[in-house]
């Protein structure tokens, strides 16, 4: 069985990779190009969702190093299947430009002139270098936002969990 592919999300992958990977029906029973669905194994899935999953891949975060031994790790797979790879060069990938903003360490902000602790008494969740001078309204929630005029003030407020918690799982 031989498949061209470009190999785009990780989920959808791992069960492609599981589905070429056994055959139960000969291929003479089927059309050209029917996909072969009784070839997934729930067990094969379940085997390579927890490999991906696992610890050791850690994050996966977009231009690390952890989402490259992720992406090698699922072109491994595709390749022991027998996909052909249809990615950047003849290989399994497809490059693209990544631009990323963190925030440094020596980031300061300051309220009303008084200094707040990154990380502590503040959380930049949107980074971008910025001055901002003006009145600030502080608000307990977004509901407050339907009784105060904004235009023109810099809006201050609490980053609360969601209450009730989300159920663990």
């Amino acid at each position: 069985m031989r498949f061209t592919t470009l190999l785009a999300g990780l989920g959808l992958t791992t069960t492609l990779l599981s589905a070429c990977t056994r055959s139960s029906a000969p291929a003479a029973s089927r059309a050209p190009g029917e996909p072969l669905l009784s070839a997934i194994q729930e067990a094969e899935v379940r085997r390579d969702l927890f490999a991906l999953a696992d610890d050791k891949f850690r994050g996966r975060r977009a231009g690390t190093a952890d989402e490259l031994r992720a992406a090698i790790w699922v072109a491994e797979r595709a390749r022991e299947a027998g996909l052909e790879p249809a990615g950047d060069e003849g290989t399994y990938f497809q490059f693209y430009p990544l631009r990323r903003v963190t925030v440094a360490a020596s980031t300061r902000l300051t309220i009303g002139g008084k200094p707040l602790r990154l990380w502590k008494d503040a959380w930049v969740t949107t980074p971008l270098n910025a001055r901002l001078d003006g009145p600030v309204v502080w608000l307990n929630s977004l509901a407050d936002t339907v009784r105060q005029n904004l235009r023109g003030k810099i809006v201050a407020m609490p980053l609360l969990p969601p209450t009730p918690l989300p159920a663990r799982r």
